[in-house]
């Protein structure tokens, strides 16, 4: 809590204006005291002895003399009480309380002065003993004062009834040090607010209106609830209003009501005043409604739930005791007619399974507990009964809940409910097989596969009327399988599998063609795969099932079936994965911090253990049992990655990554060593096979396979495998990963194989021991990425950067030059064509920023420094420098690079950079505002932008009147989009440093838009204020939400418009956008289609279908012919073709009528200003868009076509212009040259546009895979690597 002085401070350097008035107050009262005590201290008394009397002079027992004044001094009254001496407050309480009543009470008191006067009588009420809380209310006393708090809290004011409700609950949670636990003044509060609200409960609205009394009233009695508790003798009349406002139809009121109970409830929890709650459950259980009232029953259930939901908490044992009886009497209201009763009365038995069943069941069941479960099964069992039928949706909905609660015990109790739903769901006449799934997958969750199937068999070889086929139960299996025995699977789905295999191979062999039943066999095959993955989600005999039989059955399945290796390879990828994560569930020992917090990380562990079932030495045990199959699994898994095609095969990598993280260190050597031996061998093969190809490729127009459909070179899928494994290897294997590494890296002919090298040193710091030794061999490998630089190709840009960062977050502080050897590959990537690799030269250059800033030694020796220049002190301006020195390249790519650098690295670390440094930086970039160069200037708006968004105001201000001239020079611009991004720099300035700021320094020629952004911002305000008042509040804030479309907060500095921010301005009206506000707009517009004839019927039940959110097709309107006469341009024609109207001279008259259509314009035969722009767009010599939207432009010789080289201009004749002598208008006659046929077919000139390919030919896009590409198969046999079909 800050002292009375930081307070006073506060107020004596106002930042709002409506503050200062204040602050006069105080240094006028300070004065006076000063000058009554000028060598003492100013003490909390003296100031509130002074200010009372002050108090005094503007608020009389019958009105407020100054309203201003008094609110001023009362405000500095609030602030002082807390420090005044209590002994003080309660000997004043009397001479206070006189003062502080007529603004309490007075009809005409402001807000301010309420609320700090509340302020102080709180105070004043906590400070008082036991002595002052017996007065009688009669008398001038605390309980007098606290009823008038009382009435505050019903005040129609929001900010008035908010802090007289805290007041409240302030007073009540604090009392006098007495023997009784609650507070004197509790009882004369829950009597007040009880019958307050007890009065405008009658007075209420009915019909479901809007009642504000009565919510207040209920605020006041939750404030009352909350802060004490409700006194026992006064529940039983609350529970009956309660309930009596619930049942109203306005949601409000309802929810404000339920809200009572809650607190009310949770102010039970405490063991000292638990006592009550059976009290308040007996009265709540008496005021039940009747089984037909829709209104109140949805209410009473609500607040039944919540009740014993506490009790749950308090007694256990007697709540769940209790529970039998509440499923009978709750299950009756299911057979009521009104969705809203069943609906409420389910949800009300999900809520008390969830919290009265306890979690000690799992693990025991008495006598006593079995019965009451019987008990409770049997009543949910009768819900399937025909009486039911019409909440049978509700009812599965307990089901579930009770299949979650119970978990496997379920086995025991709701056997006849999945019965009961199985055959529901066989019948083909239920309509509700999906809520029947919804069941059947919870169960198959909770007992298990093997007690459903029990229940309900498959039947699938042996079905029969008697015991029909269940199918239908495959997909229900694949979704709730899990946490069960993996036995099961071998014993039921394995034999099923090789059978319908079989018989799909002899339908097959009967068949050339597949035939409707051989799919039917491939597609249960399929779904008997797919559970798969459930039964390794944490299996229960992981030991005893995973065996070499299930293995090699596995194996031969990935080898044989390819449909079914993403099914297969996803349980096995969880059958180590999950028992990995109840290993990793452990409390690290030397993690004891926080006592409370560890207990609770302990309850929630011994939580996730429980419903597993698997402990920690099991799941131990379990991943020891499965490494000893790693070896052989990762063969296998390794040979299929080789045969499967790129964009088929990355789920094999994730599992073989997850079964490494079990293998055993010398397995993972030898596996190894015998991948890199095949990458040895594969690149040699290679090589010769690219010599022999280049020797025998002359003239040759050979076609291999198609791009997309050939499996790649075998050194790069080795290579993959070798990234895999880097993570796992010890110290005795990375001298022959750094080997690999050193001669792939460098492989330029070969980007793919080069690329996967760089990804080796991020994988290798994924280990300790990786990381270590990376460290120790950190000078070599510098070296060596210094000498790849210009052999990496643009495609392996990214990992080489993210290679390069690791390499950074390394390097010892000792030696820490390598930061400025790659600083200028790093500054080029910012520019680079791939955004995933300049994303992360960004990040790059942040790391490099919080290394340099860690400080280190620069060794200048290295960068070519003279003789006699020592080594230099890392620092983050040192890099700022080093950075700007590409500022000085000859090569505006270089600098336009070297401006986005230093704009990331401003933004990252402008508050720790010297401010003159920031100075300078912001100088330079504006001075390189006046370049030429576009490329360079786009760069220095990023710059200029964030400096404006994120450089401190005094920084900015004085450099405004260089910068925005400079910035309005390319607000002409259009390309590029400039104008739009100036005008948005523009407007940004304007929102932080002031409209009349920025037009200051904006030149005279260019204050049009300044002004434009102006008006549109009043306009936006306008807009904004319009729809508050019209109670739009949702719309708006549908629109002003924040969307976020970029990744990083940089990116949205630089690339963000004014539309993404919720206070931005309305950018879609600029004059260069026109169409883009538009197309927001039309995206909330909706059209009604509607007959010519009859207008929609609204009331129609099918009326929604003729509501389009597209602009709806006009049928063609029949055309009414007129005998008035037009030429082109609009003129009417009048007395033309026989008419006896005079001829005026009009020179319009002579125009020949033309159709001005597509054959007109291409034939040039239509000559006028607005056609000449249509005849470039779709005229005979128009620019089309051809492959790849490249421009083509058409050379081909037409037989009218007259060469411009050859024209006679000599034959065109000149337009002269007449005058009109009535109105004074111009025209101009256009004759057509008579050189129209001269010299054809002379000489024809070629001309090409665009650019071609590197070979100067246009080749065909590579066509992407077919989806029905089979993968290559092979049969059983030893899994061995490198070996390939």
């Amino acid at each position: 809590m800050a002292s009375l002085e930081e307070k006073l401070d506060r107020i004596r350097t106002p930042n709002l204006q409506n503050q200062a008035q204040t602050a006069v107050v105080l240094n006028a009262l300070e004065t006076s005291l000063r000058e009554e005590n000028p060598n003492g201290p100013l003490t909390p008394t003296a100031y509130f002895s002074a200010l009372l009397s002050v108090l005094n002079q503007y608020i009389s027992t019958d009105a407020i003399l100054n309203q201003s004044l008094a609110a001023a001094v009362v405000y500095l009254l609030d602030i002082v009480t807390p420090f005044a001496p209590e002994a003080l407050l309660r000997a004043k309480f009397s001479q206070i309380l006189s003062y502080l009543a007529p603004a309490i009470t007075h009809p005409d008191a402001e807000a301010p002065l309420l609320k700090s006067s509340i302020g102080c009588l709180e105070t004043l009420l906590i400070a008082q003993d036991a002595n002052a809380w017996a007065v009688p209310q009669i008398q001038i006393g605390p309980k007098r004062a606290i009823s008038g708090l009382l009435n505050l809290g019903l005040d129609p004011r929001p900010k008035v009834r908010k802090r007289a409700l805290d007041a409240v609950k302030l007073i009540l949670q604090n009392p006098p040090p007495t023997p009784s636990l609650d507070h004197p003044a509790t009882e004369l509060c829950a009597e007040k607010s009880l019958t307050t609200l007890v009065e405008f409960a009658k007075q209420a609205p009915r019909h479901g209106q809007h009642d504000p009394k009565t919510i207040h009233a209920l605020q006041l009695v939750r404030a009352v609830a909350t802060a004490s508790g409700w006194p026992s003798k006064r529940i039983e009349p609350l529970v009956e209003v309660l309930l009596t406002i619930a049942r109203s139809t306005n949601e409000l009121m309802t929810i404000s009501s339920l809200d009572v109970f809650e607190v009310i409830f949770s102010s039970l929890k405490d063991s000292m005043v638990s006592a009550k709650l059976p009290q308040l459950l007996t009265a709540i259980s008496e005021l039940r409604p009747s089984a037909n009232d829709s209104q109140l029953l949805p209410p009473w259930l609500t607040v039944i739930a919540q009740g014993y939901g506490v009790s749950a908490e308090i007694s256990p044992d007697e709540t769940f005791a209790q529970l039998p009886e509440l499923f009978v009497t709750i299950s009756a209201f299911l057979e009521s007619s009104a969705h809203n009763i069943r609906s409420s009365a389910s949800q009300c038995l999900i809520a008390l399974t969830a919290t009265c069943i306890p979690s000690s069941i799992l693990l025991k069941i008495g006598k006593k507990e079995d019965k009451i479960l019987r008990q409770i099964s049997t009543t949910v069992t009768s819900l399937l009964s025909v009486r039911y039928q019409g909440a049978w949706k509700e009812v599965f909905d307990v089901y579930k809940a009770l299949f979650e609660r119970l978990r496997w015990k379920a086995s025991l109790y709701l056997t006849d409910v999945v019965k009961a739903i199985g055959e529901l769901r066989a019948n083909d006449g239920f309509n509700g097989k999906k809520e029947a799934d919804e069941v059947l997958v919870a169960a198959v969750r909770a007992m298990g596969p093997e007690d459903v199937l029990r229940v309900l068999p498959l039947n699938l070889l042996d079905s029969s009327p008697t015991n029909p086929g269940r199918a239908w139960m495959l997909p229900i299996l694949r979704d709730g399988v899990q946490n069960t025995n993996l036995s099961h699977f071998k014993s039921e789905f394995v034999p099923l599998f090789k059978a319908l295999f079989e018989k799909a191979q002899s339908f097959s062999a009967q068949q050339k063609e597949k035939t409707m039943q051989t799919k039917i066999f491939e597609t249960v095959i399929s779904q008997i795969w797919n559970i798969w993955p459930g039964y390794c989600d944490l299996p229960l005999d992981l030991e005893e099932s995973f065996d070499m039989g299930l293995a090699e059955v596995i194996a031969n399945v990935l080898y044989s079936h390819v449909e079914l290796r993403v099914s297969i390879c996803q349980g096995l990828q969880a059958v180590v994965e999950s028992n990995l994560a109840i290993l990793h569930l452990a409390k690290d020992p030397e993690d004891d911090d926080d006592e409370e917090d560890s207990e609770e990380e302990d309850d929630a562990v011994e939580e996730i253990l429980l419903q597993s079932r698997v402990t920690k030495a099991e799941a131990k045990r379990n991943l020891e049992h499965l490494a000893g199959f790693a070896t052989n699994m990762l063969l296998v898994l390794f040979n299929i990655y080789n045969e499967t095609l790129p964009q088929y095969r990355a789920y094999i990598l994730n599992c073989a990554d997850a079964w490494l993280s079990i293998t055993k260190e010398e397995e993972i050597a030898g596996t190894f060593d015998k991948v890199t031996g095949a990458l040895h061998q594969a690149l040699v093969e290679e090589g010769e096979k690219e010599k022999e190809k280049h020797q025998h490729q002359q003239g040759g127009n050979q076609q291999g396979k198609k791009q997309g459909q050939e499996l790649p070179a075998m050194s790069h899928n080795l290579m993959d495998l070798i990234v895999t494994i880097a993570p796992y290897l010890q110290v005795g294997s990375l001298p022959v990963l750094f080997r690999v590494f050193t001669s792939c890296v460098g492989r330029k002919e070969d980007a793919q194989i080069q690329k996967k090298a760089y990804k080796v040193i991020p994988r290798i710091c994924e280990s300790e021991v990786g990381k270590k030794v990376l460290e120790q061999q950190i000078g070599e490998l510098q070296e060596l990425l210094k000498g790849c630089k210009d052999a990496t190709g643009s495609s392996a840009r990214r990992d080489r950067l993210v290679a390069l960062e690791k390499v950074v977050e390394m390097l010892p502080r000792e030696d820490m030059t390598f930061i400025f050897e790659c600083l200028d590959e790093v500054i080029q990537c910012a520019k680079e064509v791939n955004e995933k690799a300049r994303a992360t030269a960004f990040e790059l250059l942040v790391v490099m920023g919080e290394k340099m800033k860690g400080g280190g030694v620069i060794k200048r020796g290295k960068l070519g420094a003279v003789d006699g220049e020592g080594d230099v002190e890392a620092s983050l301006e040192d890099f700022v420098l080093m950075v700007c020195a590409g500022l000085a390249s000859p090569e505006a790519h270089m600098i336009s690079a070297t401006v986005t650098a230093v704009t990331r690295i401003l933004y990252q670390f402008k508050d720790d950079l010297k401010p003159e440094t920031v100075a300078e930086l912001v100088t330079t970039m504006d001075a390189f505002l006046t370049s030429n160069n576009r490329e360079i200037v786009r760069s220095v708006l990023g710059f200029v932008k964030v400096s404006v968004i994120s450089l401190p105001k005094e920084l900015m201000l004085p450099r405004l009147s260089t910068l925005i001239p400079n910035l309005m020079t390319w607000s002409h611009e259009h390309k590029a989009h400039f104008k739009a991004k100036v005008k948005h720099i523009i407007e940004r300035m304007i929102r932080r440093f002031g409209y009349e700021v920025v037009e200051k320094n904006v030149p005279e020629e260019d204050r049009k838009l300044v002004v434009n952004i102006r008006k549109t911002r009043d306009r936006k305000k306008r807009r904004k204020q319009e729809a508050e008042e019209a109670g739009e509040e949702e719309g708006h804030a549908a629109q002003t939400k924040r969307k976020g479309k970029f990744e990083s907060e940089f990116e949205e500095a630089i690339y963000g418009s004014e539309s993404d921010d919720s206070e931005g301005d309305d950018e879609g009206d600029v004059d260069m956008e026109r169409g883009g506000d538009k197309k927001r707009k039309k995206g909330h517009q909706q059209f009604i289609v509607e007959d010519e004839d009859e207008p929609l019927d609204l009331l129609n039940k099918n009326a929604l279908a003729s509501i389009s959110s597209t602009r709806p097709q006009t049928k063609g309107k029949k055309v009414i012919k007129s005998d008035i006469k037009t030429n082109r341009s609009g003129k009417l024609l009048i007395g033309k073709d026989g008419s006896d109207v005079d001829n005026d001279d009009d020179d319009d008259l002579d125009e020949p009528s033309l159709n001005i259509n597509d054959k007109t314009i291409a034939s040039g035969e239509v000559r006028d200003g607005i056609s000449a722009y249509i005849q470039a767009l779709k005229g005979k010599d128009a620019v089309q868009r051809g492959q790849k939207g490249r421009l083509k432009f058409s050379n081909r010789r037409r037989k009218d076509e007259v060469d411009d080289d050859d024209m006679d201009m000599d034959d065109a004749e000149a337009a002269a212009p007449n005058k009109n002598a009535n109105g004074g208008h111009q025209h101009q006659h256009q004759s057509q040259s008579a050189a129209g046929k001269k010299g054809k077919g002379k000489h024809e000139r070629k001309a090409s546009f665009g650019r071609k390919g590197d070979n100067g030919r246009v080749q065909k896009p590579p066509k992407s895979p077919s989806s029905s590409q089979t993968f290559k198969q092979r049969g059983g046999g030893t899994a061995s690597i490198g070996r390939r079909k």
